[in-house]
């Protein structure tokens, strides 16, 4: 591991301006939008569907009835409710007899919703590609550029332990307190560095990167408190509360542009990567099962843990792995799924499994999976 860095740069601009707006529920979905175009007029750094899951987007079933064409993010609050985060419809809610879309109109910063949240208090916080977003219960409280955030764009957040919320994006990371938000910096990487390892920095079909300089794409926090980030260009970071550390292709990470965190029940990491494979961290050194063909697939997004401590994740165009521990279990069509852009895992306290895909939700039933739409099936 990289020598610890040894302090922090100091704080820049407080948030201050908070815009209320009241919300009116309603059950009718946005249908101003088409989530099958790509959305760059609405924000410079949005990438469409079909750039970043190619062909295999237009394998999905009929959309009238699902919840969205594309279910980005899975949560389930503290009421039991389920919230849908969609890549251009919004957030949606599920409280287990009716659906609630919550989008621009209700006050949303943006249609599409990378992260959700809940706090202490039961607010639950939306990360969008338009700024952040609170719910009360009531109300929506935004969060922009306007109010004194770095940037509008967010990728990531984390509630932690003590209560601090944080978000990452494309200008690095905030922290808010309970009033105000701060920049809280870490350092950027080098052109070198982004790119003395990563083949997708220099792969033109993967040209984007060069527009995102600068991408905390994941913040997750470990059983001994500290918070980790996942960045595009300079691998992970680790802040123990003091002093921040890095690791990098160097230590023996995948890939520098790393896409998402895990700490495993056994306290050992998972790290996937944009476009170097899945990487597991036992503590003292690393396994690279893409790179040592163990599995397929090089591109992957989100990594979860089930309740029985199955490893979940999913490999751009090839399918969905379950790892239990011995060995790799790969599902796809053929297993149900119309569609392997799988972005989001979420086992809820009733045991219920659910895939957020490109083809809309999905569930598992120990054996394969079937589409969820509006209609059911919910039990």
């Amino acid at each position: 591991m990289r020598s610890l860095i040894s302090s922090l740069l100091s704080s820049l601009t407080v948030f201050s301006l908070i815009i209320f707006i009241p919300v009116e529920a309603q059950d009718k979905t946005d249908e101003s939008t088409d989530e099958s175009k790509a959305v760059s007029t609405a924000h410079p750094n949005t990438i469409s569907i079909e750039y970043l899951y190619g062909r295999d987007y237009a394998s999905r079933p009929d959309t009238a009835l699902q919840i969205s064409e594309y279910v980005r993010r899975i949560f389930q609050d503290k009421n039991g409710n389920l919230w849908f985060g969609t890549n251009n419809k919004g957030v949606c809610k599920y409280d287990r007899k009716t659906f609630t879309y919550f989008s621009t109109r209700e006050g949303l910063n943006h249609t599409q919703v990378r992260g959700i949240v809940e706090d202490k208090e039961g607010t639950i916080w939306f990360a969008t590609s338009g700024g952040l977003s609170s719910y009360d219960g009531k109300s929506i409280t935004k969060y922009t550029d306007k109010s004194g955030a770095s940037e509008n764009g967010f990728w990531s957040i984390l509630v932690d332990r003590a209560g601090t919320i944080w978000v990452g994006g494309e200008e690095g990371v905030s922290r808010f307190d309970g009033k105000n938000f701060k920049s809280f910096p870490i350092p950027k990487p080098k052109n070198s560095d982004a790119k003395d390892s990563d083949a997708e920095a220099n792969d033109t079909k993967y040209s984007f990167v060069g527009n995102l300089p600068w991408l905390v794409s994941n913040i997750t926090e470990d059983r001994a408190g500290n918070i980790w980030f996942a960045t595009y260009g300079n691998g992970v970071y680790r802040y123990d509360g003091t002093t921040i550390s890095n690791l990098t292709t160097k230590d023996g990470l995948s890939g520098n542009f790393v896409a998402h965190i895990l700490q495993a029940q056994d306290g050992s990491f998972w790290f996937g990567s944009r476009n170097s494979g899945v990487s597991h961290y036992d503590g003292e050194s690393f396994t690279n099962y893409t790179k040592d063909e163990v599995i397929s697939g090089d591109e992957i997004w989100s990594i979860y843990e089930d309740k029985a401590g199955n490893i979940w994740f999913p490999a751009k165009g090839v399918g969905v792995y379950r790892y239990d521990g011995k060995s790799f279990t790969k599902f796809n069509k053929k297993d149900g799924l119309a569609n392997l852009a799988v972005q989001s895992f979420l086992e809820d306290r009733e045991g219920r499994f659910w895939l957020g895909t490109g083809a809309g939700l999905y569930r598992f039933d120990g054996e394969s999976f079937f589409n969820v739409t509006k209609e059911g099936p919910w039990q």
